[in-house]
């Protein structure tokens, strides 16, 4: 994934990626392009990064690359359309990321069809996925049921092409542990992580 512009991001995603003996076939654009201390770029400027680092390795080593994520925020639908509107017909992506933290699994369907509404023609990958406010006070209720009918309702749309829940960390960066899929102190998966496999 290139994640963004920080630090040694850029060089040493070209060194791995770009000249790396190793061909992963799939590439990731920016990190939470919409969002405040993540990869938060305008998307002019993530265009011109798209073109330098990502499109590259479409021509030279036939990868799959997706989109920047944006988070659910309501400037993320903008954002996209505002990148892919700098883009020429064959710089397009070969798929859009996007990340959903929230209450409830049908708000989260909800979003998930506006933004495909938004943006019939692609399939889609949900990189993160959470019930989850970052108010330290949400509340999902029973989360493997939440889990059980997100996934379930993913599994049976054609263009969500793949997705994943956000917990395999032992860092929850904010995230209710709640909705941890693997217990920090023993590595083992606790009960949600097997309503997420199965």
């Amino acid at each position: 994934m290139f994640w963004g512009v920080k630090d040694n991001i850029p060089a040493d995603f070209e060194r791995l990626i770009r000249y790396g003996d190793v061909n992963y076939g799939v590439a990731l654009a920016m990190n939470e392009v919409n969002q405040d201390g993540q990869a938060r770029l305008d998307p002019t400027y993530g265009a011109q990064l798209w073109r330098q680092y990502l499109l590259p390795l479409r021509y030279e080593k036939a990868y799959r690359i997706g989109a920047p994520s944006t988070t659910s925020a309501p400037d993320g639908i903008p954002w996209i359309q505002g990148w892919l509107g700098q883009l020429g017909d064959n710089e397009k992506p070969d798929f859009l990321t996007i990340h959903w933290y929230g209450i409830g699994a049908q708000t989260m369907i909800n979003y998930l069809q506006e933004f495909h509404g938004a943006f019939p023609g692609y399939k889609v990958w949900v990189t993160e996925f959470a019930c989850n406010d970052f108010s330290y006070q949400s509340d999902c209720g029973d989360y493997n049921s939440f889990m059980d009918q997100v996934t379930g309702w993913m599994d049976s749309q054609d263009w969500i092409e793949a997705y994943f829940a956000f917990g395999f960390v032992n860092d929850s960066h904010g995230v209710d542990l709640r909705n941890q899929l693997i217990d920090p102190w023993t590595g083992q998966l606790k009960d949600l992580a097997n309503h997420y496999i199965h």
